[in-house]
């Protein structure tokens, strides 16, 4: 029986509902799940969408985590569809998305809504995101979330305490709360109204940049994201992909997605000045990894491909988002590195950590 008290609390505090996505993942989710047992929060439920397990894990999640909502999908559906089919029915003020291979610490998720119901101009907030392989050995940023994304004005996505392939370690440097340009969907907290407003995870993008594209659009509706590393939690990475497929698909879909973004997000003026750079960034990639790299090369050829193929849906893709748009691109770029951190990073070398950059960011 619920007590008094806890059916007080409840009404005090605004519903989460918690979506987790799993796909042959049965280690992963237990040990989430577990974590979210001792979450210190009162109103918040679980939702587990199976995406058509074949090792049990559906099974063990109904057998073990018997108050969790479960989901049986017939299909391993892209993390955007999959998230979308709560979304579209969820009655909570926020969801939270959270990927199967995270542990979370008992006060992550009330951080994370103490700060993000102070604003209603706030649309998500990001936790602080820890690799769990270092959990008690010296933390270090997990590569996908780390502590809050941005993003350079070509397209480029970088993590405070991540920089392409240099990962910090966690030393406090990035503990306070502050604006980002997009949180993870490793963990991402997500107001519902604002949902409803501008519409949920796109899902052209198959896998990967659907929240970046996501944040991208909120921003442009007048809303902002934020990070708050007081909220904590440990994340594997890539726990969800073989590695054949991450090796084969992972580099491609980085590298089409990215271009999607700005191809949907960007004012066509601001296009037409930004897209010649980034096609010689793109051209300067092929050369550089040709020989090194072959997959990270047919990602660049595949990724050209696609886009001159799907040129029509980007095009209606770019007048969707024009109708929620109620700031310039002037504004938005404000929040953008204001210069091409690969070419920082991999050519001039001048720029290694995320601290390297601040300087770069007009609104930081």
């Amino acid at each position: 029986m619920v007590s008094k008290v806890e059916k007080d609390s409840k009404k005090k505090n605004p519903s989460v509902e918690i979506i987790v996505l799993t796909h042959n993942s049965k280690e992963n989710i237990e040990r989430c799940l577990l974590s979210l047992n001792k979450v210190k929060y009162s109103n918040f439920t679980v939702t587990v969408v199976d995406q058509n397990s074949e090792d049990g894990t559906g099974e063990m999640v109904k057998k073990k985590f018997g108050k969790v909502n479960l989901i049986r999908n017939e299909e391993n559906k892209s993390f955007a569809a999959g998230n979308n089919d709560v979304l579209r029915k969820s009655k909570a003020d926020y969801c939270l998305l959270l990927n199967d291979d995270t542990e979370v610490s008992p006060d992550f998720l009330a951080e994370l809504v103490g700060e993000i119901k102070k604003d209603k101009r706030v649309a998500a907030v990001q936790p602080k995101v820890l690799d769990l392989k270092f959990k008690g050995k010296g933390e270090k940023f997990e590569y996908a979330a780390a502590c809050g994304g941005f993003i350079d004005i070509y397209g480029y996505p970088v993590c405070r305490g991540r920089i392409f392939d240099n990962i910090e370690q966690d030393t406090g440097q990035y503990d306070d709360v502050r604006e980002i340009f997009w949180a993870s969907g490793v963990c991402i907290l997500m107001r519902m109204s604002v949902v409803r407003e501008i519409g949920k995870l796109d899902e052209i993008f198959g896998s990967y940049a659907e929240e970046l594209d996501w944040c991208w659009r909120a921003q442009l509706a007048g809303y902002k994201i934020k990070i708050v590393p007081k909220s904590e939690i440990h994340h594997i990475g890539s726990g969800t992909w073989g590695r054949e497929k991450l090796s084969r698909e992972k580099e491609y879909l980085l590298q089409r997605n990215h271009l999607i973004i700005l191809f949907k997000n960007y004012s066509l003026r601001t296009l037409m000045r930004v897209l010649p750079s980034r096609i010689m960034l793109e051209l300067i990639t092929f050369g550089a990894f040709g020989l090194k790299n072959p997959k990270k090369s047919l990602g660049s050829v595949r990724s050209g491909i696609w886009l001159l193929g799907n040129f029509p849906r980007l095009v209606k893709r770019n007048r969707e988002v024009k109708k929620i748009r109620k700031v310039s691109d002037f504004h938005i770029r404000k929040r953008m590195i204001n210069k091409s951190a690969a070419l920082s990073y991999f050519l001039f070398r001048d720029r290694k950590k995320f601290s390297d950059f601040v300087g770069d960011i007009s609104k930081y």
